[in-house]
C-alpha cells in the first residue's frame, strides 16, 4: 500500500511548488498511471515516493508497516531503497517514456488543470 498526504515539494530556486497538497492512495496490486506535460513533477513526485529526493512536508507512507519516508534520514531511505521498490526511470525503462507516451496519447485525453498559485 502507498498512502501520499498533503505532499509539498518546491525546487530551491523556483518561484512556486511543483505541487502542494497532493494527496492520493494505491493499493498493493493496483496500477496506476502517472500522465502530466514536461516539468509538471512526475519525475519529481517518483524520485520522493522512491527516496531519492525528500519532500518538503506532508507524508509518503508505503509498505505494510505504513513507513513514512519523508521523515527518514537519507541512510535510512538509502536502506528502504535497498529492501526494494523503484520507478521506470530508476530500471532504465526511461528512455522507451517518449514511445510510451506516444502509443498512449492518442487513446488519452487528459484534461489540463490550473496551476497551483
Amino acid at each position: 500500500m502507498l498512502t501520499v498526504a498533503d505532499l509539498s515539494k518546491r525546487h530551491a530556486r523556483a518561484s512556486r511548488p511543483l505541487f502542494s497538497g497532493l494527496g492520493f492512495a494505491v493499493a498493493a496490486g493496483e496500477i496506476v498511471a502517472l500522465v502530466g506535460e514536461s516539468g509538471v513533477g512526475k519525475s519529481t513526485l517518483l524520485n520522493c515516493i522512491a527516496g531519492l529526493e525528500t519532500a518538503d512536508s506532508g507524508t509518503i507512507r508505503i509498505g505494510p508497516q505504513a513507513t513514512d519516508i519523508v521523515r527518514l534520514d537519507e541512510a535510512a531511505r538509502a536502506a528502504l531503497r535497498a529492501a526494494g521498490g523503484a520507478h521506470a526511470e530508476t530500471l532504465g525503462l526511461a528512455a522507451h517514456a517518449r514511445r510510451i507516451r506516444g502509443a498512449l496519447e492518442p487513446a488519452v485525453r487528459v484534461w489540463p488543470v490550473a496551476p497551483p498559485r
